[in-house]
């Protein structure tokens, strides 16, 4: 007891230590970044760089981009480790919502005065973010920092049993994981399957976070049972262009929110948790193939495996892969629980 009690007193010790160093790392690396490019776009070499770049990508990535990606990750994965074994990711998510709030208030009332910008963003750098797309708007909007990262609950909410806590699967009691936006697919997968669940849709990159996915556009995989990845929301928790926060589902004061925040790409508010549902996860995957020599043929086929009202008797995936115009293999895989 007493090897326990002095290993917990560490962790508390060590969680504040990790997540500052963090957060001091996204604050540098987010205010650095702004001052080299400022400075080499200044003295004309930004574009030149960015050419030499790209064109030796190989070996920028091999030197700097993966040692860094490396550490990062193990930062990340101390971090959560700390936080499963103290159960205090929702008490911690209660905090930085609010923080997330007086962030909001503080530039809107700066905005009003005249003192800052009216535009609200989040502080999101570049460099964490799949898409290679310019953010340009980033540099004239007010930028909240969102530091949201942790896997909260299984099924229990604010309520219920903490992530860290051995598995029990009971359907109707666990039918939901409780998320941060910017838990990534590789972290949800590792989670969920060794505790018996799985998403009904999981996009297969690792570094696709679930806000990512909702308020972008998250069509990178989709299912004929369960559609697209924003059709297994329950819930979302948002805070809004006021500081206002709000619980979002599809049938309280909120539906019309619900509806319209898949693919808004923030402008509606800053998303802050979101309940997806879930559902049991076997531990094979029985793959049957169908070969198919002319177009009619590949589409009757898929068509035949997944529409119809009754989804018990169709598989849990299918796909299809063309190499020609008419030579095609549909694909159909069923979860089972022991191999035949």
């Amino acid at each position: 007891e007493r090897a326990a009690g002095v290993v917990e007193a560490a962790l508390e010790m060590a969680l504040p230590v990790v997540s500052a160093v963090l957060a001091v790392v996204f604050r540098i690396a987010l205010q650095a970044g702004d001052a080299v490019q400022t400075a080499l776009k200044r003295v004309g070499v930004w574009e030149p760089l960015m050419e030499v770049i790209t064109e030796h990508r190989g070996i920028f990535v091999i030197v700097f981009v993966l040692p860094l990606s490396a550490m990062f990750d193990r930062a990340l994965e101390l971090r959560e480790w700390i936080i499963f074994h103290l159960y205090s990711a929702p008490e911690l998510h209660e905090r930085r919502v609010q923080d997330i709030q007086q962030q909001v208030r503080l530039a809107v009332t700066a905005a009003k005065a005249g003192q800052g910008p009216a535009r609200l963003c989040t502080a999101r750098p570049g460099w964490l973010s799949v898409s290679m797309n310019p953010r340009s708007y980033k540099s004239s909007s007010a930028r909240i920092a969102i530091n949201l990262f942790d896997i909260l609950s299984l099924g229990g909410g604010k309520s219920g049993q903490a992530a860290s806590q051995p598995p029990q699967c009971d359907v109707e009691q666990k039918s939901y994981v409780w998320v941060e936006p910017m838990v990534s697919m590789g972290q949800l997968s590792h989670f969920l399957i060794p505790r018996g669940w799985t998403l009904p849709v999981m996009p297969e990159m690792d570094d696709l976070t679930v806000g990512g996915l909702l308020m972008g556009v998250g069509i990178e995989t989709s299912g004929h049972k369960h559609g697209l990845f924003n059709e297994q929301v329950l819930e979302y928790e948002m805070v809004l262009g006021n500081g206002e926060r709000v619980i979002v589902t599809r049938d309280n004061e909120y539906a019309d929110l619900f509806h319209a925040l898949p693919w808004s790409y923030g402008t509606l508010g800053f998303l802050v948790s979101v309940k997806l549902a879930v559902i049991p996860c076997r531990p094979y995957v029985r793959l049957t193939y169908y070969p198919c020599r002319t177009l009619s043929k590949g589409v009757e086929k898929f068509r035949a495996l997944t529409e119809g009202e009754d989804d018990s008797i169709k598989p849990d995936f299918v796909e299809s892969l063309a190499y020609s115009i008419d030579d095609m293999v549909v694909m159909a895989g069923d979860l089972i629980d022991v191999i035949p």
